[in-house]
């Protein structure tokens, strides 16, 4: 089930930010330092950043029996003196490994452009690593190259 996320979800959400950066790291072949440990933040701190976050981001997660499993979050931006205008901003996007295609990713994604486009983007943009499997992915669902970024109009 996709969902919005909520207040309450702070420390799930928190620990999958924490998976995806390590994932991020374990990967990269310029970051050979030592795998970085979770530790878990007292809810008062996480819930003050959160709740900022969710009034300025949106984020959906996906859960399967009763856990959150993967997350996607983004932001709406203004471009001042161009044409563009409002347009999306796609952050973060992580499902846990075991949980991989069964097609949240997707839904995920789905979510956030329809949340972006239903609050008149013209366009999204994101950053994927160039020639990693991440970037195949968002071409496949329609985004292009731009420069460093990946674009798809709404």
């Amino acid at each position: 089930m996709i969902r919005k996320a909520k207040k309450e979800d702070v420390l799930e959400i928190d620990y999958l930010g924490y998976l995806f950066n390590k994932e991020i790291q374990n990967n990269s072949p310029l970051n050979k330092l030592k795998s970085i440990k979770y530790i878990k933040p007292k809810r008062i701190i996480l819930s003050s950043f959160y709740s900022y976050f969710l009034k300025n981001n949106k984020i959906f997660v996906v859960v399967e029996n009763d856990e959150i499993v993967g997350f996607i979050s983004g932001r709406i931006l203004l471009q001042k003196g161009k044409k563009v205008g409002k347009y999306g901003k796609l952050d973060d996007l992580y499902v846990i490994k075991k949980f991989r295609k069964k097609g949240y990713a997707t839904k995920l994604v789905k979510n956030l452009l329809k949340w972006f486009k239903k609050n008149n983007c013209k366009y999204v943009v994101l950053f994927a690593s160039p020639g990693k499997p991440i970037q195949k992915y968002y071409e496949k669902i329609g985004f292009k190259i731009n420069y460093n970024y990946m674009c798809k109009k709404l």
